[in-house]
């Protein structure tokens, strides 16, 4: 790659250099974006050699390692770089600092495919597994996918390229996936042999299944779904598709109402839902399946109308199910994926 000079970087190129997280080599002075670290083989030397850390989709950066081809390239510091976890321990170091440095490399390690004992969820977490004990991969925000992706043992893929391919499916437009063993064999889909690792232990099946749909002659759709797992299994909610027309001209677009719990515990005597009482919270991915499942339908139907707004006003209260709630509009506005604006999402209580 031509190296970018101070002039260079007004005319944009640096940006091109960055997107593409190619792995650079530059002169100190000359590099841009400024360099994260530099090593000088000696004092007399009167140029040192800069190695510029490439980032990845879900904006961490690693240390002198790139994605390429689908591979992890090793650490390749220097010797004497500080900051390798390689380096050899200075003498002059506390017994504090020596354990400290012993962390960083198990962690690095870690991070390079050395897969750990097992996935711990995270704190407070517990309604991310189905009955059969398989991690519900639609209750993980995109960070956590990733994370999860290194404890895997996949040797075909980076854990960030693997995150990557595994949300398209889930969440990108035509794709929208409730089985991996529905993409082997098409492009860009999973191999076999991940599937038949991970099959055991991961699904990306949303908790729930579309039982029926109710029209109304403005075209509002009610879909009513059956819960397949949770403490509230085998009940159902209720997700309504609104649609606003517009003038002539003018885009049209649908709300999406969505449930967060099964029955309601604030008890308003006004209310069909809060009269029944609380059945059970739904897991995050049980509400992020209530878009994915609305925007399948409305491509079986041929229904270009795009759902922009996302209001928590069907069943349940929001805030007593503030975890999941929360995770569920993380994904929902991720901007990979379903793309909804933050702007446009309401939660509403009482």
């Amino acid at each position: 790659m031509t190296p970018l000079t101070t002039r260079a970087c007004h005319t944009g190129l640096q940006t091109a250099c960055w997107t593409r997280r190619r792995h650079c080599t530059q002169t100190p002075g000359t590099a841009w974006p400024p360099p994260r670290r530099t090593h000088s083989s000696s004092s007399s030397s009167s140029s040192a050699t800069t190695t510029c850390a490439s980032t990845n989709d879900s904006g961490s950066s690693g240390s002198g390692h790139v994605e390429a081809h689908s591979k992890w390239v090793p650490d390749t510091s220097p010797p004497g770089d500080p900051l390798s976890p390689s380096a050899p321990a200075d003498t002059s170091a506390n017994a504090g600092a020596a354990a400290a440095a012993a962390v960083a490399g198990a962690a690095s390690a870690s991070v390079l495919g050395a897969a750990p004992s097992g996935y711990s969820p995270p704190p407070g977490r517990h309604d991310i597994f189905d009955p059969s004990g398989r991690l519900m991969l639609k209750c993980l925000t995109r960070p956590e996918l990733e994370q999860w992706a290194t404890t895997t043992g996949d040797t075909a893929r980076t854990p960030a390229a693997r995150a990557r391919q595994l949300w398209r499916w889930m969440y990108h437009d035509g794709c929208w996936a409730g089985d991996l063993q529905d993409t082997v064999g098409m492009q860009g889909g999973v191999g076999q042999k991940f599937v038949d690792r991970v099959g055991g232990k991961a699904t990306v099946d949303g908790g729930l299944v579309l039982r029926e749909v109710a029209r109304a002659r403005d075209g509002t759709r009610k879909l009513v779904f059956t819960l397949t797992t949770g403490p509230a299994a085998g009940g159902s909610v209720e997700t309504v598709l609104i649609p606003t027309v517009r003038a002539p001209g003018q885009r049209s677009r649908i709300t999406i109402c969505v449930s967060s719990q099964v029955g309601c515990a604030m008890n308003c005597q006004f209310c069909f839902t809060g009269r029944m009482g609380l059945l059970g919270n739904l897991s995050a991915a049980q509400i992020v399946e209530q878009v994915v499942a609305a925007r399948r339908l409305l491509a079986l139907e041929g229904d270009p109308t795009q759902i922009t707004n996302l209001v928590f006003m069907g069943m349940g209260e929001p805030l007593h199910n503030t975890d999941a709630v929360l995770t569920s509009i993380k994904v929902l506005t991720c901007p990979i994926g379903l793309q909804l604006s933050a702007n446009k999402v309401t939660v509403s209580t009482v």
